[in-house]
Order: structure tokens, then sequence, then C-alpha cells
């Protein structure tokens, strides 16, 4: 994100003791302040249609710019001549027609949340055997950009506006029963002026009623310790499948994103015992990371992170609790 875009975004605030407020620009909420406890949608939701078209995606979408490659899917921003917006590309092969569908409708069933990024439609071409979902363009860049450009992490105000908005989106995911499963800062994005927070890439994503396909999913850093604990014990034939609270998966990986927020680095390679940071905090040894990255992170904070990332299940606050303990210190 550049740096005109953050400072844009924190020109709302007033003095350290103030509420942080969101942009009166921001499109898609009509909150007041951060502290709000209700944000409601300001226009129609984005409607989610299913295309099958036998003509070049091509002859519809112009401007094409390419954004970054993934391992499965190409990404560029164009505008579509139909509808006038600019527009987020995510392009894939057949083959990876059923990846697709399943993320379209994983974000049909979350539905519209201004802190998750909006898909419009999903186009089939038939012809080229190419399948595209048409997304809302984030011009901003992503989460880590912004943190890059802090050089040190976040002051604890902006952390609390940033992370109170991703508590919301998450907190939207879990009460549609699905869980994300990727979350990090690379898949949280912002539009250009706004400041506003969004999840995206959806193609982890679960719903909460049905079996677990894998455990190690998502990005390792971020993995929750009990996710990784289960895949060892599978791959070595130690345990059956079990039951895991992948809601609380999710929290854990939203905890590392916030101490990345706050500090500009990852707390350990792994949530496992082979790491010595996550061996020393897991037994109560050591602190969350670094030493020297914790103790620069304010107590309140501190409280928050060690919460979401506790190595016990049972002990992890959940996301409501996280939205509480935000809103609470955002005021």
């Amino acid at each position: 994100m550049a740096a005109s875009t953050f400072m844009t975004y924190f020109q709302c605030f007033g003095s350290m003791n103030d509420s942080p407020t969101l942009p009166t620009a921001v499109k898609y909420i009509t909150a007041n302040n951060c502290t709000s406890k209700q944000i409601t949608l300001c226009e129609k939701p984005i409607s989610c249609r299913s295309l099958s078209l036998a003509v070049d995606p091509s002859k519809r979408f112009t401007d094409e710019v390419h954004i970054q490659n993934g391992s499965t899917c190409v990404v560029s921003s164009a505008t579509d001549i139909i509808t006038s917006h600019q527009v987020a590309l995510k392009k894939a092969r057949w083959a990876y027609l059923p990846q697709m569908e399943r993320e379209f409708m994983i974000q049909q069933t979350i539905g519209a949340h201004p802190n998750i990024g909006g898909m419009r439609n999903i186009i089939k071409d038939f012809n080229k055997k190419e399948v595209y979902l048409v997304m809302e363009l984030l011009d901003g860049g992503d989460l880590v950009d912004l943190v890059a450009n802090t050089k040190i992490g976040m002051t604890s105000r902006e952390f609390i506006c940033f992370a109170l908005q991703l508590a919301r989106g998450l907190k939207h995911i879990h009460d549609k029963g699905v869980v994300h499963r990727d979350i990090k800062a690379d898949n949280v994005c912002t539009s250009k002026g706004d400041g506003v927070m969004k999840f995206v890439d959806f193609g982890e994503a679960a719903l909460l009623d049905e079996p677990i396909r894998k455990y190690k999913t998502g990005t390792l850093p971020y993995i929750a310790p009990e996710l990784l604990d289960e895949h060892r014990k599978l791959s070595e034939a130690q345990s059956e499948v079990c039951e895991t609270d992948l809601k609380a998966c999710d929290v854990w990986s939203l905890g590392i994103t916030f101490y990345s927020m706050l500090t500009c680095r990852l707390p350990f390679k792994q949530a496992a015992h082979g790491d010595k940071n996550f061996a020393m905090y897991s037994t109560g040894s050591g602190v969350f990371g670094p030493t020297k990255s914790w103790i620069k992170i304010e107590g309140t904070l501190q409280t928050l992170i060690a919460n979401m990332c506790a190595v016990d299940v049972a002990q992890r606050w959940t996301i409501e609790e996280v939205e509480d303990y935000l809103t609470e210190l955002s005021r």
C-alpha cells in the first residue's frame, strides 16, 4: 500500500485519546467510527451470478493488467465493458473448474460484508477451456505492503482500528458457517484511499458442517499447532481422523497476523516443537516469538495475542471475544 493511502486513512484520527474513526469517503460502510458495534451496508450487495459464455471473455474485459501469478491461477485487473466497473479477474485452466466453482459457492454462502472482498460472478469460457472469477478490485495493496511501509510495525492506535475490522470480518465468516483456513497478511487487501481491510482468497475455505479434508492447509507459519500435530499423527498412522475446531484455528492464524502487524515479522517458522521459539512458548519457558519483539508490544495487545494464540484450544478466545476486547480497547 502506498504511504499516501496509509496517511489518508489515518488523517481521520484526532488526538491519541480520541476513538479511531473511519474516513467519511469509505464506500461500503456508514459507521461513524471504529467503536461502533454495527456496520451497515450502504449499497445493495453485489449479486452473485454464474455465467457460461461461449465467447472469448477478452471481448468483455478490456485494459487487462497483470497483478500476480498464483499456484493455479493468474490474477489481473480489467474493465468490465458491460458494467463499466474496474474488476479483478482470477483466471484458471479448465482442470481447476471444480476448485473455482467451490470458491464461488463459498463466497455466495458468506455473502456481502464491508470487510470481505466482493465476488461478482464466475465465467466459464467453453471455447478456451478457461474459468474466471470476477471479483471486486482492491487496488490499495495487501496488508504485507501496509506493514512494510511502517518499517517497525503499526502503532497501537493504528493496529486497533485495523484489527477490529478484521475481527468483524472473520466473525461474519464464522457466523455464516464457513472457515477461511488461509488467514495471513497476504490475504487481506484494501482499496486506494479508503483503508478498509477486506479478507480475500477463499480458495482453501471450508464449510463447518463438512468433514475435514486435510489438516495441513494454509501457510505454514500461520497454521495452528493442533492442525500440524494432527497432520503428523495421521502421516505416522498414529490416530484416526479427529474433531478439530477449525474456527479456533482461524483465530490462531489471525493472531499470528496481528503479531506481524505490530512487529513487522512472524513469531515462528511453524507452530511445532521442532521450532525453538514455539517450543519455548508452548512449554511456558518463553514468550510469544523473539523476546526483543514481544516486549515492544503494548501490554493490552500482548494479552490479545496471547489469548488468540493459546496453545490449549480450550483456553483460546473465540472471534466474538476478540471482537469484544478490541471494541473495548477502541473506546
